[in-house]
């Protein structure tokens, strides 16, 4: 075709539920389907994604994956430094090395990745947090995702929907509106 180059026009978007499964259906291809009770969902929207962080917290999504937990409902990786005054409420999963300060809330389903360190009257829930994020002094995130690297500044808000890329920045005081989305890189 004129204009294209490469393989690039051998490439379509779609679902499988809304392109392939009509398209090989409407073409007279046979599709085939297996029965199964394990768990299988589609993460492709960060509310999803989400979900399925829940889902293995809770266990829904197939028991042992994550090991015992410390406490019910609560897992703890190896040289974790918790203040005795942070308060932890389950299902939630602190990755190895995090460092979670006095009077930070954590509130499942959560997850923090390795190396996540949570600043002091921090407060993070139904939230996934990549490895190596910092959640600044009085910050607070609810129901997003934030990237590796990710940095918020103290008393920054970041609020349901949210999608923070890799190494993305939020200055003090910020408040992300619901559904943001930041840029790998991006500083707000």
């Amino acid at each position: 075709e004129e204009g294209r180059t490469g393989f690039a026009h051998l490439f379509e978007h779609f679902m499988f539920e809304g392109g392939l499964f009509p398209r090989l259906l409407s073409e007279g291809e046979a599709v085939y389907a297996f029965r199964s009770d394990a768990y299988w969902t589609d993460m492709g929207t960060p509310a999803t994604y989400l979900r399925l962080h829940e889902d293995l917290l809770r266990g829904s999504a197939g028991g042992g994956l994550l090991g015992d937990p410390t406490r019910p409902g609560v897992w703890v990786g190896p040289a974790c430094d918790v203040a005795e005054t942070a308060a932890l409420a389950p299902p939630l999963l602190l990755g190895t090395g995090c460092a979670i300060a006095a009077d930070a809330r954590l509130q499942g389903p959560l997850t923090l990745g390795e190396g996540c360190t949570v600043e002091a009257g921090a407060t993070a829930s139904n939230a996934v947090v990549g490895r190596n994020s910092r959640l600044g002094a009085g910050s607070a995130v609810e129901g997003c995702i934030l990237g590796e690297g990710v940095v918020l500044g103290a008393g920054a808000r970041v609020g349901p929907g949210c999608v923070l890329g890799d190494g993305a920045r939020v200055s003090a005081g910020t408040a992300l509106p619901a559904g943001a989305i930041l840029l790998p890189g991006a500083t707000a």
